[in-house]
């Protein structure tokens, strides 16, 4: 008989020593540093700790974070009295880098019933990672435009940047310019190429620029702080300068793309221009005493596909205007009242010349009138013949975005319209007299008949404000519409000389 060895099974007890529930509420985001939380040693998510009186076993609790996006964290169910742990993804703390966000937990005693909301917890997101943000050659906030070889540089790198996060940078002055969208590919600073003719066309005056991000090219998108350059030319003189003002109102007068967020089209394209009187007893840039009674001043608003080939009456001087997003101070700030897609008949309408039309009902605001299609606009504008009264009949669309649109999408045949009311009507509201800070931009003439007018314009309005405003050339039919002549200019503190 064989023997076999003997195992003696030893049973070991262990005992489950529990967690001493907290004497206290917690409520704690388990990384941060007081009410700060540094982004750049955190290599994972955050983690927040919660613990409140009375919790028992069923409810469910659930964690937000407000910031750029208000963001829940899964629901949990307590199973045994405890601290509770929620993650908060590094991703939705990365979109509030800067800002300070507000964590709050919620919970519903066995999960019904009434939901219990705590206070607010206030948590700054920070990076200890100092930003780069420059334009390389800048000194002072000014950057040299003669000194550039080629493009300038922009150095964008932020706290928390990762791999796989996109990149742009835009650039605000006499066009709005974006560059293209580059993707994070490793730890170290992007670099953005500013064409030189973006400068160009921007000499004398401050571009703002800031960049944006979106982190791993999704979600929110987050926005730099402004960076103020000044762009400056010491070989610009009078000349460059009209040549850049020129440069400017052409490209507005070409570009035909919808402004930034709701502002209308005409805050950053197209072009407000005013035929005017020049007489020596009468500064043409002030509202006509016709404007100061009504309380509105007539402008027409031109682009390339608009299909403007005349003035008002033909008339050949007056002036032209910076796009609305420049009328802010120092510059004389003016409100738009309304657009009209033909010649309105303004002098003649109440409503500072929005309203009704020699008491026609049915030529008051669009709006009031619940006109809110072109379809609905050229209905009601056809049944009239092709005659004055068609255009007294016409209603005022309001100047925000979607009334400034309609009223440039209705100018479908403007060719087919009566030749004396093809041009629209644009009211801005009366501005007083004499002021110096009036955001005009050139003066113009558009026939040789106009142009000395147009001289003595100018000329009045430096003896006036002691700015210098270029004359400058109206075409409309021409495939540069604006141009820029040194020997149109009448200024003498300017004025080189000309045979």
């Amino acid at each position: 008989m064989r023997s076999f060895p003997v195992f003696v099974l030893m049973l070991l007890s262990i005992v489950a020593v529990a967690e001493p529930l907290p004497e206290q509420p917690v409520f704690a985001l388990q990384q941060a540093v007081g009410s700060e939380l540094d982004l750049d040693p955190l290599t994972g998510d955050a983690t927040l700790k919660v613990f409140y009186t009375g919790m028992g076993k069923g409810d469910t609790v659930g964690a937000r974070l407000a910031g750029v996006l208000t963001r829940d964290t899964v629901i949990q169910t307590v199973t045994a009295p405890g601290v509770l742990s929620f993650n908060l993804p590094r991703s939705w703390l990365r979109e509030n880098l800067g800002r300070t966000v507000t964590l709050t937990y919620s919970y519903k005693a066995k999960g019904t019933g009434k939901l219990f909301t705590s206070a607010a917890l206030p948590v700054s997101i920070v990076s200890t990672r100092p930003e780069q943000f420059g334009v390389a050659g800048t000194v002072d906030g000014q950057l040299e435009f003669d000194s550039l070889g080629d493009d300038a540089k922009v150095t964008v790198l932020f706290g928390a940047m990762a791999p796989g996060d996109t990149v742009g940078v835009r650039l605000v002055g006499s066009v709005t310019r974006d560059t293209k969208i580059e993707k994070v590919v490793d730890d170290g600073p992007l670099t953005f190429s500013i064409p030189r003719a973006w400068l160009q066309e921007n000499i004398g005056r401050s571009i703002t620029l800031t960049y944006s991000y979106k982190i791993a090219g999704a979600g929110a998108l987050v926005v730099s702080r402004p960076l103020s350059v000044t762009v400056t030319s010491a070989l610009a003189r009078v000349a460059v300068s009209g040549a850049q003002v020129v440069q400017g109102l052409n490209a507005r007068f070409q570009e035909t793309g919808p402004c930034p967020g709701d502002q209308a089209d005409y805050q950053c394209n197209g072009v407000f221009i005013r035929v005017v009187d020049y007489s020596p007893a009468f500064r043409a840039w002030n509202p006509s005493p016709g404007a100061q009674k009504l309380g509105g001043v007539s402008f027409s608003y031109i682009r390339r596909d608009l299909k403007t080939l005349k003035l008002q009456e033909n008339r050949t001087h007056g002036l032209i205007l910076t796009e609305g997003n420049r009328w802010v101070a120092p510059l004389l700030p003016l409100k738009v009242l309304c657009a009209y897609p033909y010649d309105g008949g303004t002098a003649t309408r109440d409503g500072s010349g929005c309203g009704k039309n020699k008491g026609y009902a049915d030529s008051d605001r669009c709006a009031l009138g619940k006109i809110n299609t072109v379809t609905q606009w050229r209905r009601r504008f056809t049944q009239y013949p092709t005659g004055e009264a068609r255009y007294d009949h016409q209603c005022s669309f309001d100047p925000d975005k979607a009334g400034f649109d309609l009223s440039l999408q209705a100018r479908e045949n403007p060719d087919q319209e009566h030749v004396r009311w093809r041009q629209n009507e644009v009211v801005i509201k009366t501005w007083a007299q004499n002021v110096h800070n009036l955001p005009v931009e050139a003066f113009f003439y558009t026939s040789t008949a106009g142009r000395e007018p147009a001289r003595s314009i100018q000329k009045d309005f430096y003896k006036s404000t002691g700015r210098f405003v270029p004359v400058v050339q109206v075409a409309l039919s021409a495939p540069e519409v604006f141009t820029y002549k040194v020997c149109d200019q009448v200024v003498p503190s300017v004025m080189p000389s000309c045979k």
